[in-house]
């Protein structure tokens, strides 16, 4: 299985390469407290490994949500139904309307969340673990039609992305995503109360 995102969680902070602190409070957290994007993908992980019990995460690969259009136009568009309204920034997306996502509506769809639904970030993460598994399945189909797709895929995100992961291990990743089969996307929701800044544990 693969975890994308967590609403709660043990973060780790760092600015400008050293600890700051850790707090039980919200995973993506993490990753908005380093200095620079590559600090808070490491943040990320250690955060994650921290949450999964010490497991090792071995790397990562990062896009800003500026790419989402990029990344949805490679495929030809991702086809979800629609599980919020989004009518007031693109008149055909009605929810429960199912439509081939364009680029800027994908964007849309997965970005925006004041002004739609009911607001809470935990819909937006719905509605991300719905793109996500239909951009999955759009792209393991264009990668058993194409053999050149992978490359033109990464070649394509290569001037958004950030990864510690060599480009030879992400062509074998995705070329051979298809010997594999999801488990799906696990959110894992914690309770907890946010804590101030004076009760944060300064490492």
């Amino acid at each position: 299985s693969t975890l994308m995102r967590s609403s709660a969680a043990s973060d780790v902070y760092k600015r400008q390469g050293e600890g700051e602190a850790t707090a039980d409070i919200q995973l993506c957290t993490a990753h908005w407290y380093g200095g620079n994007r590559q600090q808070g993908c490491e943040n990320t992980i250690t955060a994650v490994s921290h949450l999964l019990g010490g497991v090792p995460i071995d790397g990562y690969y990062e896009l800003p949500m500026k790419a989402i259009p990029v990344l949805n136009k490679q495929v030809g568009g991702v086809t979800v139904t629609l599980e919020d309204d989004f009518s007031s920034v693109d008149a055909a997306m009605v929810k429960g309307k199912t439509i081939t996502l364009s680029d800027s509506q994908a964007f849309h769809y997965i970005h925006d969340r004041y002004g739609v639904g009911d607001e809470e970030n935990t819909s937006r993460m719905r509605r991300q673990r719905q793109y996500m598994s239909a951009f999955a399945d759009k792209a393991k189909q264009k990668i058993a039609e194409d053999n050149q797709f992978a490359a033109t895929l990464l070649n394509a995100l290569d001037s958004y992305a950030i990864s510690e992961i060599n480009q030879n291990d992400l062509m074998h990743y995705l070329d051979t995503i298809n010997e594999y089969q999801s488990q799906g996307m696990l959110t894992i929701c914690l309770l907890y109360t946010s804590p101030s800044p004076r009760d944060m544990r300064r490492s």
